[in-house]
């Protein structure tokens, strides 16, 4: 490892910096996943049994992630010409704690930066029990159903406390609370392939609405 070259504009406290690549096959997940995971879903096939595919997924993206042999990119200073091999990631969302730590700290600044307003606000958290959370991972359209009650238990609530529920009543149209809601990953879950997770969060924000950009967070970009 070599100390990186200070940037113009960096902090002081970032020139003595190190750059270290993640070595996924060094840590104890992988050392445990990698042998054991193969011979386990040969004794599934002996019995007849097979691990959903989106599960099969993940832990196959998983014993990829930030492995060279599995692809990487050359990054090259313009500079001292110094060069460093970055191995790709998965980007999965279900099981990798590497992209899963990534995709948070991401999430938290998407939320700081771009959607949430410089206002007070207030947080509702679901949590589901784990019978319901394997039920939501892999019927998404239950999932669906269960946000939509929730966010109406939530807006009606929230109409109720600000006494507009009469003059809601007397208008063909008005203007929903300002809620955003953002599904944030709980674990232990069943790794999904889809967008929401069963732990969501929502965010009532007091006074002017968020930007009309924000919406709602599914835990960063792709």
């Amino acid at each position: 490892m070599e100390p990186l070259h200070q940037a113009p504009g960096l902090p002081a406290s970032l020139a003595t910096a190190r750059y270290a690549r993640h070595r996924p096959e060094a840590t104890l997940l992988y050392e445990l996943v990698d042998p054991h995971y193969p011979p386990f879903l040969a004794a599934l096939e002996r019995d007849g049994r097979t691990l959903p595919t989106f599960v099969q997924q993940e832990f196959a993206a998983y014993l990829t992630c930030g492995r060279l042999e599995h692809g990487f990119l050359r990054a090259r200073c313009t500079q001292c010409h110094a060069e460093r091999l970055v191995a790709f990631s998965c980007k999965r969302r279900g099981f990798c704690p590497s992209c899963g730590a990534r995709r948070l700290v991401e999430t938290a600044a998407l939320l700081v930066d771009e959607i949430l307003p410089r206002q007070p606000l207030r947080q509702w958290v679901l949590s589901v029990p784990f019978p319901l959370r394997f039920l939501f991972a892999t019927e998404p359209a239950s999932l669906t159903a269960v946000l939509g009650i929730v966010y109406r238990a939530i807006n009606t609530h929230l109409i109720r406390r600000a006494g507009l529920a009469d003059h809601r009543a007397n208008r063909r149209r008005d203007p929903d609370p300002a809620l955003r809601q953002c599904a944030e990953p709980e674990h232990p879950l069943p790794p999904a392939g889809g967008r929401h997770r069963p732990r969501p969060s929502w965010m009532r924000f007091s006074g002017p609405s968020p930007p009309a950009s924000a919406g709602t967070c599914n835990g960063g970009a792709g």
